[in-house]
């Protein structure tokens, strides 16, 4: 999970429930076994790009995507706005129900 899709979880949990439901569910995430991607490439920037246009996917999900790409990991999600781009062949995705 990169910083950008962990900062999507948190703001949209301050719209769904508050600040301090949105801190206790990062805290959650970070406490359990993830790894957080700090800091971003070059490469994973351009990807991310061509993702976000090509796929319409939020930015977040653009460089989720992008990142799972360069580091052959498998994506894990429950967002339909990624399948298109699985389904053209640039990443995995496990999906949550």
């Amino acid at each position: 999970m990169s910083i950008v899709q962990l900062l999507e979880v948190f703001y949209d949990r301050i719209y769904i429930a508050g600040i301090d439901e949105a801190r206790s569910v990062v805290e959650s995430i970070l406490a359990g076994p993830i790894d957080i991607i700090n800091t971003i490439s070059y490469e994973v920037m351009y990807e991310a790009g061509r993702f976000k246009t090509s796929y319409s996917m939020s930015l977040a999900d653009a460089f989720a995507a992008a990142t799972a790409k360069s580091i052959d990991a498998v994506l894990v999600t429950k967002d339909d706005e990624l399948r298109p781009a699985e389904e053209a062949g640039n990443f995995s995705i496990l999906w949550l129900k």
